[in-house]
């Protein structure tokens, strides 16, 4: 959706790929303000996180806002691969927690094309994003948010959120530990087993590829 000279000045030029009520609904005060004043900077490019490296790759947008899978902890990079066997939800409407990227993978993709993370929102109802900024504006990311946005590591992102609802849950999967173990041998290993198991019951064989890593 381009937002044209004809929009409110506070979005004009502005592309959303999400609806306009998806990027600012709800808990996001902070973030609001924060992109109000890069607006008048740069575009704002807001999408899936399974459409992440298009995104880079389209557009040189400043502000990028994008949903994450948030039952994997940081350092667990995961990512479902495109497939033309993938589906979304299984027969009887689940997702199963075998969908979309873990924020560690969105922002180790990010990273080569000078974007960081500044804010997680696991609270909204429904929402589970985070926002990226380009290194050039850093500095109003920095004004907004605190110095201590530089030097916070995206597990300290994410404790400070609370788990939110569980996917995997739906296959009688129990993912509540994945965020209080420090060992990332275990961590893995768990994980590995639920995304298999998961995969198996979506998609009635293991036939969809996943990246999984730490």
């Amino acid at each position: 959706m381009d937002f044209g000279a004809d929009a409110d000045k506070e979005l004009a030029g502005v592309w959303f790929v999400w609806p306009l009520t998806k990027c600012f609904t709800g808990g996001q005060v902070a973030v609001n303000s924060f992109l109000k004043r890069v607006f008048q900077f740069a575009d704002r490019f807001s999408m899936e996180a399974d459409n992440i490296s298009y995104a880079y790759d389209v557009a040189n947008k400043k502000v990028l806002q994008l949903e994450v899978n948030p039952e994997f902890p940081p350092p667990i990079e995961f990512a479902v691969h495109d497939h033309p066997e993938y589906r979304a939800i299984d027969d009887a409407g689940n997702f199963s927690g075998f969908y979309g990227a873990s924020l560690a993978y969105i922002c180790a993709i990010a990273q080569p094309y000078k974007y960081s993370c500044v804010y997680l929102d696991f609270d909204t109802d429904w929402t589970h994003d985070v926002t990226l900024v380009h290194e050039d504006f850093f500095e109003v990311a920095i004004a907004l948010f605190g110095e201590d946005i530089c030097t916070k590591t995206l597990r300290e992102f994410y404790l400070e959120h609370p788990p939110g609802y569980s996917h995997f849950a739906e296959y009688e999967i129990d993912s509540s530990a994945w965020r209080y173990l420090t060992d990332d041998h275990i961590l893995l290993k768990k994980i590995w087993v639920a995304c298999m198991q998961a995969n198996i019951r979506k998609h009635s064989h293991p036939s969809v590829p996943f990246h999984l890593s730490c």
